[in-house]
């Protein structure tokens, strides 16, 4: 016997985590280094995402 999905509650993301994601921290990359680098680019990119989704700026 098969059973069907059942529908989720209002306001439930299937794809949001039920656990909240800590800060980054104590990352064993040197100061200014490639991989120190390219970890700020991309949460400096969200942190400028999440702040423009804020203001009800969303880019096409």
């Amino acid at each position: 016997m098969t059973y069907a999905p059942q529908p989720l509650p209002p306001g439930v993301d299937p794809d949001d985590s039920p656990f909240e994601t800590p800060p980054i921290e104590g990352i064993p990359f040197e100061t200014g280094s490639e991989e120190d680098l390219a970890i700020r680019r991309i949460l400096d990119e969200e942190d400028a995402e999440r702040r423009s989704g804020e203001k009800g700026d969303k880019a096409p």
